[in-house]
């Protein structure tokens, strides 16, 4: 039985993180460990518009008052999975405006929890050129034009509950799912709008 639980909770991450939500794409259906997936499709996406969701990389977010950032930027980085390792993400750059030290407060105080803070952000994708020793890589780049591009939630995600079936689910599979993530990933499935996602696959 504990072994069919795992497994079933397995099969809710790897959904959870492919999918999109809300009208945005996931990270890592276009990038993996902090590269482009594939040079062809990075320059593709190159000077677009794209929607994205993913998870902050707690250890890299860099406020306004870091020294390497470009004037009048602050930047964070972007996982593809709240299992990636720090520094397998890529950078958002973003204005420092009034929304910025409620951002960075929260993301450093999730860090300091171990609590993964999932953010849909809207942006435009740039790369360049990432050679390693044998083989070369496509990095990327997001630019955001305001703290407003990076949302914790969405209109269209259902919302959740802390007891029961979490509204938006319609069956009872949903509920047993959603307790299987809860029980087994606490440190994962902890904000609420992951417990709606992972409820409701």
């Amino acid at each position: 039985m504990r072994k069919l639980l795992i497994t079933i909770a397995a099969v809710v991450l790897v959904g959870c993180v492919h999918k999109s939500i809300g009208g945005y794409v996931s990270a890592s259906s276009f990038s993996k460990k902090g590269f482009a997936k594939s040079h062809k499709q990075a320059q593709e996406l190159r000077g677009k518009i794209l929607k994205v969701w993913g998870y902050v990389d707690g250890l890299n977010v860099f406020p306004a008052d870091s020294m390497d950032n470009q004037t009048g930027k602050w930047r964070f980085f972007l996982k593809a999975k709240p299992s990636d390792h720090t520094g397998q993400s890529i950078p958002i750059l973003v204005p420092v405006d009034d929304g910025h030290d409620k951002l960075v407060a929260l993301f450093k105080a999730n860090a300091l929890s171990h609590k993964p803070t999932r953010v849909f952000v809207t942006g435009k994708i740039s790369t360049f050129d990432a050679p390693m020793n044998f083989v070369r890589k496509t990095g990327l780049v997001m630019e955001v034009n305001s703290s407003k591009d990076i949302l914790l939630n969405t209109t269209k995600l259902p919302t959740p509950s802390t007891t029961g079936t979490p509204s938006g689910c319609r069956s009872t599979r949903c509920k047993c799912q959603w307790l299987v993530c809860q029980r087994k990933f606490p440190s994962v499935f902890f904000n609420t709008n992951t417990f709606s996602e992972c409820c409701c696959v």
